[in-house]
């Protein structure tokens, strides 16, 4: 469950499963729904292809490479 502001009028339901495939592993994330025709809508949309995005790429240089892709603060 995903609250999207703070009215809680947007609220998706996001679920990952990792499954084992091989020597490795499958990660499928599901996420929504999206009404993109509501306000709000579309821009959770977008946020949540950019959120997953930014979070499986860190996942996958920590599992693979363990490379840190979080930028570090001076």
């Amino acid at each position: 469950r995903w609250p999207w502001d703070a009215d809680e009028h947007l609220v998706t339901k996001a679920t990952v499963t990792i499954a084992p495939v091989g020597y490795g592993s499958r990660v499928d994330v599901e996420d929504g729904p999206f009404p993109i025709d509501t306000a709000g809508g579309l821009d959770a949309w977008t946020e949540a292809i950019e959120t997953w995005t930014e979070a499986l790429a860190q996942l996958r240089a920590q599992l693979d490479f363990s490379v840190d892709l979080r930028p570090r603060l001076l």
